[in-house]
């Protein structure tokens, strides 16, 4: 059996002596004193104007251990053979789009990002593209056959455009929640379903205190859906896009049903229709042969010669399809129609554009490029009603403030 040393002190001069850092009475140097001699003789740092770092009592095994370090990224380290540590922060740090730093290539992973391109690929999209990478033939033909439908539910009267109307919001609320899961979320997904469809029938029943009631029920039931145990995963994220959800589509969307309730419901309706599909063919066609500004990150591919050319085809429509048109009640102003009409154009010029850039927004966000597949040539049913989302309130607020209902 090894003996222990006799004493404490014996113990700390043995270890003293190894390490050839005591003084020559055994007791602990000063702490303002080097080492003499030793293994630990010059271990301390050394800070002149030269050298900025740390020269630790082995290098090899300093090095060693930093390189096997799964956690440490080589690239921040100098240049090898450097110990100048002075210019350190001027080399390259990982940024967002590395793989493997934040975004996840694995859709399983919770709140993990796709990796999407750079901004530089991004720039060459606009660049390059010549057609919006949308095969035109099938995308009019898909334009032209939801043009009909929606004509024959205005011909047949409100309740079949609600009915349309619930249709959509519920097919488009679908491709929301789907792709939420898709990255990893878990939101109450038929709820947020059922609360989508459900918000424009309410809305025409009762009218506008319909949307906070809406509301108010989803978050109740919400919270029940965790708390239960239904969805078991992360409440908060979970139940925040979850609402979001239901704000984004399917309150908003049912300003339309809420147009319905008036009068003249299917007119101001057919009316936002018209103008945010201007500004759609404005800005596909204008972006596609001339534009060549980036408008946006959230979305590289739309151009600022779009959002103009969007713009200006928007409020022609307001004033000669609209206004001339004599669509009520935009059409069918006493005095002249060109104010009421001028401004629904401008608004739509505003708010189109906004809708766009929010919904490319989300799925930037989620790294996908469409919503949906459901429709040839557009994508899904949110890619396609995303402007109108934003656009249908801001009509139903401007006929209250013209007071022209």
């Amino acid at each position: 059996m090894d003996e222990r040393p006799k004493d404490d002190q014996e113990g700390l001069r043995s270890i003293g002596d190894a390490a050839g850092g005591f003084d020559d009475d055994g007791s602990l140097p000063h702490w303002s004193e080097s080492a003499s001699s030793g293994a630990l003789a010059g271990s301390e740092p050394t800070w002149d104007d030269t050298h900025s770092r740390v020269d630790f009592a082995s290098e090899d095994l300093g090095r060693s251990e930093r390189a096997s370090d799964s956690e440490f990224n080589p690239s921040l380290l100098p240049p090898e053979g450097s110990s100048d540590w002075d210019n350190a922060g001027s080399y390259e740090t990982p940024s967002y789009q590395d793989d493997g730093d934040v975004y996840s290539e694995n859709p399983d992973d919770f709140g993990a990002m796709p990796r999407i391109s750079t901004d530089e690929e991004d720039v060459a999209q606009v660049a390059d593209k010549k057609g919006g990478g949308r095969d035109l033939p099938t995308a009019v033909l898909a334009g032209v056959g939801l043009a009909v439908i929606a004509l024959i539910c205005f011909k047949l009267g409100k309740p079949a455009t609600v009915v349309l109307l619930a249709v959509a919001l519920g097919a488009a609320a679908m491709e929301w929640f789907h792709n939420l899961r898709q990255v990893g979320y878990s939101p109450a997904t038929l709820l947020g379903i059922a609360a989508c469809a459900v918000a424009p029938i309410a809305t025409y029943w009762r009218g506008a205190e319909a949307m906070p009631m809406v509301i108010f029920f989803s978050l109740v039931v919400g919270s029940l859906w965790y708390l239960l145990g239904v969805g078991s995963e992360r409440p908060v994220p979970n139940l925040g896009v979850t609402m979001l959800g239901i704000s984004y589509i399917g309150i908003l969307g049912s300003y339309g049903a809420l147009m319905l309730k008036e009068p003249n419901g299917i007119g101001m309706l057919l009316a936002a229709v018209i103008v945010t599909v201007a500004y759609d063919v404005g800005a596909f066609f204008v972006g596609t042969t001339v534009g060549r500004s980036p408008l946006s990150e959230a979305s590289p591919n739309k151009t600022k010669e779009g959002l103009v050319g969007g713009g200006l085809l928007a409020i022609a429509a307001a004033v000669g399809v609209v206004g001339i048109g004599g669509i009520t009640p935009f059409g069918d102003v006493p005095g002249g129609v060109m104010p009421e009409a001028l401004a629904l154009g401008l608004v739509a010029a505003v708010m189109a554009p906004l809708g766009d850039l929010f919904e490319s927004l989300m799925k930037r966000d989620l790294g996908v490029k469409d919503m949906g597949s459901i429709l040839p040539g557009h994508g899904g049913i949110l890619d396609r009603f995303d402007a109108l989302l934003f656009v249908l309130p801001s009509t139903y607020y401007l006929v209250r403030l013209f007071d022209i209902f």
